[in-house]
């Protein structure tokens, strides 16, 4: 049978999921130190708490929706929960950490307008230095690294789009801090023959598999191109990418050691100029943007006109437009939409000729 434990829940927990959870635990009478708890708070923009929840992490508890958990009663303003197995819970007992873990939220009635979350770790210290706990938000397709000795708080927007209100918009996932025995001293990237991209990392290493190298077309989503062994030991090592993607191409290697954990580098950019192209003489700044603007630098570019358009990493356009340069090392301003969310894009300048430039733009 499972041990019971006294704690203080904080108040913005309703009085009926406390009076809930403290009839199924009867020595809940006065707080103690030592409970491993995530508590989660929306405050509106005035101040007043919205509602919350609370998860508590300990062995002598179960991943199973059970007595010890507390089912949230749902009210007619704000409602934000733990979602486990079918039930909204106000009160979550789970078992102790484990690598990704997650906490799924459950959130309806937000209103349009802005709040903070707060999400207060109590004694993770045990978990601190072995686990990263992380913030998802689907809506804006950011993950956001929190503390897990001091309270975060994170600004949230709700908007009349109804996808930023989706009831699953958060979660945290936690995971364990993979120490591997490898150090990335270097990797760059540089033009082969034939159009190919050279890509080359120095390392200090022991016990390491295998290198697995990735390329991606915007920065943000890779595919693997291919393997190198390990020689289990410091040493240089490169890889040839025969089909690099036109333009730009991005690359990270994988270190991958014999438990097959995974130690990812920095990534690197080269820039492939096409035969006529525009070449590399376009910048973008500042990147990333703020404000929604960015600014296009040219450097001995042909005077005319050029198109402009920006487009996801899923391939959607979300602006397209265009500005005369009437000095070949000219500047135009560029205004993009406000509807453009936080996150990597790919801008292409595309000439008259037809010629194009695309860089990643990053947006704050």
């Amino acid at each position: 049978m499972k041990k019971t434990f006294t704690f203080v829940l904080p108040v913005l927990l309703s009085l009926a999921s406390l009076q809930s959870f403290a009839n199924k635990n009867p020595f809940f009478q006065q707080p103690t130190t030592g409970i491993t708890m995530m508590r989660s708070t929306f405050l509106a923009s005035n101040g007043n708490t919205a509602d919350g929840n609370a998860v508590v992490f300990d062995a002598q508890y179960s991943n199973e929706v059970d007595e010890y958990d507390a089912v949230k009663l749902m009210n007619a303003g704000e409602n934000f929960g733990v979602y486990r197995s079918g039930y909204t819970l106000s009160v979550e007992a789970r078992s102790s950490l484990s690598d990704f873990d997650t906490v799924y939220y459950r959130m309806s009635g937000m209103l349009t307008q802005n709040y903070s979350l707060k999400i207060i770790p109590l004694n993770f210290q045990v978990y601190a230095n072995d686990y990263t706990c992380e913030l998802y938000d689907k809506y804006l397709n950011k993950k956001t690294l929190l503390s897990l000795v001091d309270t975060n708080t994170i600004d949230v927007k709700f908007l009349l789009d109804p996808a930023s209100k989706a009831t699953d918009r958060f979660m945290l996932i936690f995971k364990t801090n993979a120490v591997l025995p490898v150090n990335f001293v270097s990797v760059s990237a540089e033009l082969g023959t034939n159009n190919s991209v050279i890509v080359r990392w120095a390392t200090e290493e022991y016990n390491v598999k295998k290198y697995v190298v990735q390329r991606s077309a915007d920065g943000s989503n890779f595919v693997d191109v291919g393997e190198v062994v390990s020689n289990n030991g410091a040493g240089s090592y490169s890889y040839t990418d025969q089909s690099p993607v036109s333009d730009y191409s991005f690359y990270r290697v994988l270190a991958v050691d014999n438990s097959l954990k995974t130690l990812t580098s920095n990534v690197v950019r080269i820039v492939l100029e096409s035969a006529g192209g525009i070449k590399a003489n376009v910048r973008l700044f500042p990147n990333p943007s703020t404000n929604h603007t960015v600014q296009v630098q040219f450097n001995q570019a042909k005077i005319g006109n050029y198109r402009v358009r920006l487009v996801s990493s899923f391939g959607q356009q979300l602006y397209a437009g265009s500005i005369r340069l009437n000095d070949t090392n000219g500047v135009q301003m560029i205004n993009l939409p406000s509807s453009v969310r936080s996150g990597n894009y790919m801008l292409s300048v595309i000439g008259e000729d037809g010629t194009t430039n695309t860089q990643m733009l990053m947006v704050q």
